[in-house]
This record gives structure tokens, sequence and C-alpha cells, in this order.
């Protein structure tokens, strides 16, 4: 409070991010008698996304099942300060969320016209003002992998419920891609059964043929690639690793996937940038976020493929049981934490502190948990439970 500097407390689940701030927080408060502002940070697809909202209920796309619970949905979006999904007590499909939800590559940011009144943009200014912040790790991660952009700038972190942060962040770094990432974006851009893609707003009739056919090409590729993974590794109830370069595929899926990025961009060029029209906008906007996520898939793909670099760990995760997949995940990874922690933390930050019950690996040892973070200076301190087990 006196030197400005905010916090940053990061721990495992939403659940104690909760626990912090309406039973620790408040005890911290009485014992220093001392006032502090204290703000929980959620990652951004927590939030009601007004646009996208406003666009479902323009074009009746609500879904068959939310038929009689829109009265109460409305009613509570009506009354929401925070428009964070976990506060509504009543039914909603994860269709729907998924379909009003904000999602950090399709958001017009200042150029949308709810700007002003955005539950996300909104919260954000309450963070940046906070003396603590409390995140979890999964936000933590993917702020240091997303160059710093999504939480206010700090320097003092405490990092409780550490001993999977070394893990989670080694993830934010990596990638994993399903058949269905890859089909679901083809669909977005050709469109699925009566239902057009982002393909016949097209303004050139030659572009769109043209794309049309790379769309259908890339989508048999997309099926006969993930159908052979099969075919050259043996099906298991387990994740298996990869270490060999698969024969399935040389390239193909990628440089097609490459090709429809090609496209889409020529496309891009052809609307006008900094066009005021509202449409104009969300047709950028789309194909923005369509390309990036192409591009993403691209990167796995042939990351996946080349396995040239040996700090990169790939396998293969079995489609699971509560889910429509039916062929397995590709998964790529870093290795080691270590060498992630000390080049995009470790810099940036004046005092780390990581607490947990549950770091050590011995009487008084630590060295499990170091040896994930590499060689850090630290000082170590082990302090008796205040429980009393015996009642």
């Amino acid at each position: 409070i006196e030197s400005e500097n905010p916090v940053v407390i990061s721990t495992e689940t939403k659940a104690l991010q909760n626990q912090i701030i309406e039973k620790d927080i408040p005890i911290a408060k009485k014992i220093l008698a001392l006032d502090f502002s204290a703000e929980i940070a959620l990652g951004s697809s927590n939030y009601i996304c007004k646009r996208k909202l406003g666009n479902v209920i323009s074009n009746g796309n609500f879904g068959i099942e939310m038929t009689d619970h829109l009265k109460n949905f409305y009613e509570w979006e009506n009354n929401t300060e925070s428009g964070i999904k976990t506060e509504y007590s009543g039914f909603a499909s994860n269709e729907i969320w998924s379909k009003i939800t904000r999602e950090s590559d399709n958001c017009l940011g200042k150029k949308c016209p709810n700007f002003s009144s955005s539950y996300y943009f909104l919260e954000k200014e309450k963070w940046r003002k906070a003396n603590l912040l409390v995140v979890n790790h999964h936000l933590l991660a993917s702020h240091v992998a997303g160059e710093f952009k999504i939480l206010p700038d700090f320097s003092y972190l405490v990092i409780d419920d550490a001993q999977n942060f070394p893990e989670i962040l080694s993830k934010s770094f990596g990638g994993r891609l399903t058949f269905t990432d890859i089909q679901k974006n083809l669909d977005f851009i050709g469109g699925q059964g009566k239902k057009g893609g982002i393909l016949s707003k097209f303004t050139s009739e030659k572009s769109k043929d043209l794309l049309k056919e790379e769309v259908k090409g890339t989508g048999k590729l997309l099926a006969s690639y993930f159908n052979k993974l099969y075919s050259e590794i043996p099906i298991s109830f387990s994740s298996q690793r990869v270490k060999t370069k698969l024969k399935i595929d040389e390239g193909e899926l990628e440089e097609a996937l490459g090709e429809i990025v090609g496209e889409l961009d020529k496309e891009l060029s052809r609307i006008e940038k900094n066009s005021e029209d509202t449409e104009a906008k969300e047709r950028t906007l789309e194909i923005e976020m369509v390309s990036e996520r192409l591009l993403a898939s691209k990167e796995i793909l042939k990351k996946f493929r080349e396995k040239k670099d040996p700090s990169l760990v790939a396998w293969l995760e079995p489609p699971s049981s509560f889910s429509d997949e039916k062929f397995p995940t590709l998964c790529v990874e870093p290795l080691e934490s270590a060498k992630i922690f000390e080049e995009k933390i470790l810099d940036k930050m004046e005092s780390i502190i990581f607490t947990s019950a549950t770091l050590k690996n011995g009487k008084n040892d630590f060295s499990y948990f170091k040896k994930k973070l590499g060689k850090l200076p630290v000082r170590e301190k082990v302090l008796d439970s205040p429980f009393d087990f015996a009642k």
C-alpha cells in the first residue's frame, strides 16, 4: 500500500480464489486493522460478451434447449454487475455459453460499441486499481505465455498451492489439437448444412469458388490424417509418447491450412480496415480469428511431425469417453518448465513466494519442487500446521 505496488496471489482453482477473497483476506484486514482492495481475476471466457449475446438474440440462435430458460437468463443478465457466468444459478447449456462468452481472439476491444459497458473490461479496470489481485495458475500462465498482456503490471508474486504450477506453466507454452478443432474452423469458413459460413459474405466470386474447393480438399486431408494416426500408432487406452517422425504426412495438411489462410488474407485486404461499419468490423474480426486459429493448428502439426526440438515432448491422448471426439488429441509441450520460468518470469519479479502444504518430498526437503524451477536463489522455511489434528 505504501509503495503502491500491487501484489498478485495465484492459487490453483477458482474455489481457492474465492476462499482467499471471502475468508482469508477479511481475517488479514482485521489483524492489520488496515483496509485495502482485493479483486478476483478470471480468464476472459468466464465473462459474457454483450456483442456476442446481442448477435445470438438478433439471430434467434440460442438453441431449443434454452427456450424455457430464457426469461430467467435475461432477467439475470439485466441485473448482474460482473457478468460472470458462474454467478448465474439457472440452467444454461454449454452450447449457449460458448456462443455468448468472451473469446480473446474474437473481441473488437475499443472498437466495440459495447466497450464502455463491457463486463470484462470493467473488471480489468478494477484489477488495475487493486492492492491485491487473486488469480488462478492457468490465468497466470496464460498471462506469461501471452507476453504479459492480460493482467496489470506487477512485480510481487505469491504462488499458493504451488506444487502444480510448473506443469501448468509448461502446458501454456505447449499445444493441443483435435480433429474437431480444425473441422470447426473449416465449417466456420465454408458453412455446414444450411448454415452459410463466412465464405458466403466474400466480395470476390473467384476467391469464393477457390476457397470453397480448398476447404473441401482440406477436409478430406484432415479425415485421412487422423484415420492414419490409428494405423501407425496402436490404439491404446492411455496416453502414448511419440518419439519418432510419423510417416502419415509430409506436411500436406499444414500446407493446405496455409493456403486457406492465404486466401483469407486476400479477402481481408479487400475489406476497408478502418471502416466504422459494424458489419465490416465483424467480418474483419471473423477472418482474423479463424486465420489465427488455423495458423496455430498448422504450427502444432508441424512440431508434432518434425520433432526437431529436443526440449519438446509429443504424445497422443485417447479420446475421452465424455466427449464426442472420435480421434486422439495431438499434444506438444516443453519437457521442462525451469527454462521457461527462468527466462519469462524470474527477471520480471522483485519477489516470489511459493507456498503450499505439499511442497516437501521429505521432512525438510524441497529439492523435488526446486528442480522443476531450475537453480533458484531461494530461502526456505517449514512451518508447523496450526491445526489440532488430535481433536
